[in-house]
């Protein structure tokens, strides 16, 4: 058995670790991918990895931000909390894979960090950047 999957059967907490979560969407769209890692050695560890598909449907959401429509605004926040629904869930899917109980949450977890959707736009001779679900 690997270290890993030892970990995961035996999620024992010992020293003082400092677990971190990860959560992001690549270029591709294609869903979300999350990490949980310990950083409490000078060697980070990877406990628990885990990926979530998008639906078509939010991926063509995501997509057509990238073209000036109306209603971009809205449309944007729309796919932000659809977005921040599901960071949720792959936090809780992932914590659920590697077996962390609240007890050991407590102890261990140290942040939860995810990267947003960036939109770009550019209005006459200004570039901007909106990020979708930012933070």
């Amino acid at each position: 058995m690997t270290e890993h999957a030892n970990a995961l059967k035996n999620p024992v907490v010992q020293g003082n670790p400092e677990w971190y979560v990860g959560i992001m969407s690549g270029t591709s769209l294609d869903g979300i991918d999350a990490v949980l890692v310990d950083l409490s050695s000078p060697f980070p560890k990877i406990l628990a990895t885990h990926y979530q598909a998008y639906e078509d449907s939010l991926r063509d959401a995501l997509l057509d931000l990238n073209h000036p429509k109306k209603d971009e605004l809205h449309r944007m926040q729309c796919a932000s909390r659809e977005l921040a629904v599901l960071y949720a869930q792959a936090t809780k899917d992932l914590l659920d894979k590697a077996r962390v109980t609240p007890k050991i949450l407590r102890r261990s977890m140290k942040n939860i960090r995810k990267h947003g959707r960036w939109k770009r736009k550019s209005s006459g001779n200004a570039i901007f950047a909106l990020m979708v679900c930012g933070g």
